[in-house]
């Protein structure tokens, strides 16, 4: 930990270091929060991403070494310039310290609640992010190359940035990250909101909103759009600011985040706005000078991005998504497509399974439901507010936010549960455009108040009257998942009545659709974090903390689970007490392998289903219900999708799957001995999709388990 903290102090002075190279002519109310941006974004973001791209061509695995060397250099870099210009302190460093501490603390504030509110039980290892990361840092036998290979579908951007920070501090690393894209969008609302909106007070308004509102606040850990929104946030103050644009440090560091995400790439035209809007009553060479550095610092950024595809897919057209879909699909327009999209490319309105609605009705719907209606509002009369205070503004964002929402509404396939978390890399003008609204009604109660109140209505409205709209699911997704199990209609409509069901204010209650919360096991995650770094930790089942362990010498418990009717929904328990003289079909307090009870019928399942058990004596017993054509003697360890269920579900390794007992059990009542402690529950709804709810209790003898959940599972 010690040295991961000089590592930030490293990168830090080397962030300081370049933003004394920025020098503008100081505008209104100039401080020193913009030059804190930049800092953040080149020490923070610029500097792991450029010792990470060292090591592509070097070869050898990222560390800490290669860190604290980059920094250095980019500090002894970075002085040596503004030595050579003067070596004068920027005017904005050395005044309105003061006034703006309150905004340094409430940043620092925010950046702590992420850091306490990651969840380590959802930590996992083999998702694509830490597949990536332990590649990147040789922690695997076999070390891909980066440059060359593609770690499923992840951008290069991510894992260098990441890795920087593994490498300083282990596991933990994974939360400073997440913490530290709190703080980003905490200061680069704060600027967004006074540099667009004229007061302090609305900047306020932003920093609170953008991180903290319960669409972006429910993500438990990091993931690549969070990171993309967080540095973004640094970025997009300066990109709008009125005059004294830094045009290469922008085109840097939105070179970065076009890394982490590549479809940012659709938001240049609106820096090209901006460029020519505020060079337009300048000489055209300002404008053009502007444009050469902003397009030639990115492009320096981003060449990387293209070599791997070359070297990696054979082409600069092809991107590491493709490689998910082994052919293409046909489709209205675009001919030939390695992917699904829908209508108006699909042959009709189509949705994904699974999802209530088509991904264009669900953006709005998401928004709505999680903001509530007079926040959703407020947002859409801040799009055409924002406008009238200021039209360089409300082109920019549209233009920021257009092609990129035109481009994601089209697409299907929508069916792992962060997708629908890709609109945060865009989500800053959500805030703003919000911010924007309130403030509309605060300056004309009577005209903004009516147009605000006829939103108001207009949405409660329409979310109603959706509740009526039924749309085929897409039946080329089975297609592509072969075997994938129908969709339950019963969840979705369970869906449709929740995405539409009007609140008027923020619907904090949706923090914890993921896991739980407001939890005191927390505090264990980051002691664990701290306790043993090492990034191959012990795997643990998803939602449990590496300390909570079975209680073996305590008395064990013999439990009823029936799985007659469908669970989810269920009112009456399902997992009770055994009577005292049932006879026990799985001991879980005795010494055994991990158990597969197949030929299970359910009247509520079209197929055939597997329970899947974890052995006796496991630190955390977990059982999780698939429906799948799975016969002792198939290797579920060559198949993907059930390597990543059971893998993420019970913690198991590969290698486990191989070493499963087939237990046959038709009957849909299971009893089973159980030590005392943790127990956990999952159902596969969609194995392909990584769809899965799960409940957790705690076992205690002559007690009837309280079930908490389901919660829809997600990781990064």
């Amino acid at each position: 930990m010690l040295a991961g903290f000089v590592g930030l102090l490293a990168m830090t002075v080397a962030g300081a270091s370049v933003a004394l190279l920025w020098a503008p002519a100081a505008e209104p109310e100039d401080g020193p929060l913009a030059h804190l941006a930049l800092a953040c974004g080149w020490g923070f973001g610029v500097v792991p991403y450029a010792a990470f791209c060292l090591t592509l061509f070097v070869g050898g695995p990222m560390t800490s070494g290669w860190l604290l060397s980059v920094a250095a250099l980019t500090t002894v870099a970075a002085l040596a310039l503004w030595r050579r210009a003067g070596g004068q302190v920027p005017v904005q460093l050395q005044r309105y310290w003061r006034r703006d501490a309150p905004v340094l603390v409430a940043v620092i504030a925010v950046g702590l609640a992420y850091l306490l509110k990651y969840d380590r039980s959802v930590f996992f290892v083999d998702s694509c992010l830490h597949r990536a990361v332990r590649h990147a840092l040789h922690l695997v036998a076999s070390p891909a190359d980066l440059l060359r290979d593609n770690i499923e579908d992840q951008r290069l951007g991510n894992p260098a940035v990441l890795s920087g920070y593994v490498a300083l501090f282990g596991a933990f690393g994974f939360r400073v990250v997440y913490a530290l894209c709190g703080g980003f969008a905490a200061l680069g609302g704060y600027l967004l909101g006074r540099q667009a909106l004229g007061k302090p007070s609305w900047g306020w308004v932003v920093l609170v909103v953008l991180p903290l509102n319960p669409y972006v606040a429910k993500l438990p850990l990091i993931d690549e759009n969070l990171m993309t929104m967080g540095f973004a946030a640094l970025v997009l103050p300066l990109a709008t600011r009125a005059q004294n644009v830094p045009w290469g440090h922008v085109g840097v560091l939105l070179g970065l985040c076009t890394m982490m995400r590549h479809t940012l790439i659709l938001t240049l035209p609106a820096f090209a706005w901006a460029i020519w809007s505020q060079s337009g009553q300048r000489r055209r060479n300002s404008a053009l000078r502007d444009a050469l550095w902003f397009f030639t610092a990115f492009t320096a950024v981003t060449w990387v991005c293209h070599l791997h595809h070359y070297l990696a897919f054979g082409s600069l057209l092809r991107f590491e998504s493709f490689a998910q879909f082994p052919h293409p699909y046909p489709h209205r327009l675009v001919g030939q497509w390695e992917g699904l999209l829908g209508w108006p490319f699909a042959p009709e309105l189509i949705r994904t399974p699974g999802n209530p609605f088509p991904t264009f009705i669900l953006w709005p719907l998401y928004l709505a439901a999680h903001l509530g209606v007079v926040l959703f509002a407020a947002l859409v009369l801040g799009v055409v507010a924002l406008w009238q205070v200021s039209p360089r503004q409300g082109a920019f964002w549209l233009l920021w936010l257009g092609p990129m929402a035109i481009a994601l509404s089209v697409q299907e396939n929508w069916d792992v549960p962060n997708k629908m978390g890709v609109i945060y890399m865009v989500f800053h003008p959500l805030a703003l455009w919000t911010a924007a609204g309130l403030q509309a009604v605060r300056r004309s109660p009577r005209r903004a108040g009516v147009a605000l109140l006829t939103l108001v209505l207009t949405s409660t409205g329409g979310m109603l009257a959706l509740r009526g709209f039924q749309v085929p699911d897409d039946q080329r997704y089975f297609d592509y998942h072969r075997g994938e199990r129908a969709e339950d209609p019963a969840y979705v409509t369970a869906q449709r009545d929740l995405l539409t069901a009007p609140k008027l204010w923020p619907d904090y209650a949706r923090l914890g659709e993921m896991v739980a919360f407001f939890s005191p096991r927390k505090l264990a995650g980051i002691a664990d974090d701290l306790a043993d770094p090492n990034l191959a930790a012990p795997r643990v089942p998803y939602g449990f903390f590496a300390a909570e362990a079975a209680e073996l010498a305590a008395p064990a418990v013999t439990l009823r689970l029936d799985l007659s009717a469908r669970l989810w929904d269920r009112h009456t328990p399902w997992l009770t007490l055994a009577p005292p003289q049932a006879s026990v079909d799985l001991d879980l307090t005795l010494p055994r392998p991990p158990t597969a009870l197949h030929g299970l019928r359910l009247p509520w399942m079209s197929g055939p289903v597997t329970l899947f058990v974890t052995g006796g004596q496991a630190r955390v017993p977990v059982l999780s219900l698939m429906q799948t054509n799975w016969q002792p003697g198939d290797s579920l360890a060559s198949m993907q999708e059930f390597v990543r269920t059971l893998s993420l579900l019970h913690g198991w390794a590969p290698e486990v799957l191989n070493t499963l007992q087939p237990l046959v059990h038709p009957e849909p009542v299971l009893t089973l001995r159980v030590p005392a402690g943790p127990l956990g529950f999952a159902e596969v709804l969609n194995n392909s999709g990584q769809v899965y709810l799960v409940w957790q209790t705690q076992v205690q003898a002559q007690r009837t388990p309280v079930l908490a959940g389901p919660w829809r599972a997600i990781h990064n």
